[in-house]
């Protein structure tokens, strides 16, 4: 893989996972079931590539998962690291 591909491919990467954040915020406080929230990815994204990117989400502190259930993380603070 290329350097210039390689760039692209983590440009989209990091714009799925906007896209993802923002779904899981406008689910507002009572949050999406992860289960429901891949069945409208499929054929979209691998099941793997999913499970990744949540585990991003939740590491990074945006996204808490609790019961399967996503919900976005209103106590968040802004670190220096964007993601």
């Amino acid at each position: 893989m290329s350097p210039a591909q390689l760039k692209h491919d983590l440009i989209e990467f990091k714009k799925i996972l906007v896209i993802m954040l923002e779904i899981i915020k406008e689910a507002g406080p009572r949050g999406i079931p992860s289960g429901h929230f891949y069945a409208n990815l499929i054929g979209h994204m691998s099941f793997e590539m999913y499970r990744t990117m949540i585990d991003i989400l939740v590491a990074s502190e945006r996204v808490k998962m609790v019961n399967h259930v996503l919900t976005y993380n209103t106590e968040f603070k802004e670190k220096e690291e964007a993601l």
